[in-house]
């Protein structure tokens, strides 16, 4: 019976120290987090919540358009069909007229960046 005991207690000593050592991660990962190390993804999903713009969006949204205008500039160049000039035309104001609003918006700072309701 002690043997049974002695394993016993080591198998508990085992749990304990799987317990600890998950623990241990978490803290680890949660010190992570806390840097401000959070990919752009992240960003942008938080910013969804929370009033205002994000640096991070209007960045991802250039990106975005940039893709975008490549798709429809290939597409126009290898069909040849005036629908993809059409596209492209109405992408391009429809871009320019998000950084004309952005460009106005930034000069009154709580338009972008509203104040926080307690």
């Amino acid at each position: 019976m002690g043997k049974q005991n002695e394993q016993e207690l080591t198998k508990a000593q085992k749990r304990n120290k799987k317990r600890n050592e998950a623990k241990k991660k978490a803290k680890r990962v949660g010190k992570a987090n806390q840097t401000g190390d959070d990919g752009m993804v992240v960003n942008i999903l938080e910013s969804m919540v929370t009033p205002g713009v994000d640096r991070s969006v209007i960045k991802m949204l250039n990106i975005v358009f940039v893709f975008l205008f490549l798709i429809l500039l290939i597409m126009l160049l290898f069909v040849g069909s005036v629908h993809y000039a059409v596209m492209l035309f109405f992408a391009g104001g429809l871009f320019f007229s998000i950084q004309f609003f952005l460009f106005e918006a930034s000069k009154n700072p709580h338009i972008l960046n509203p104040p926080k309701q307690k």
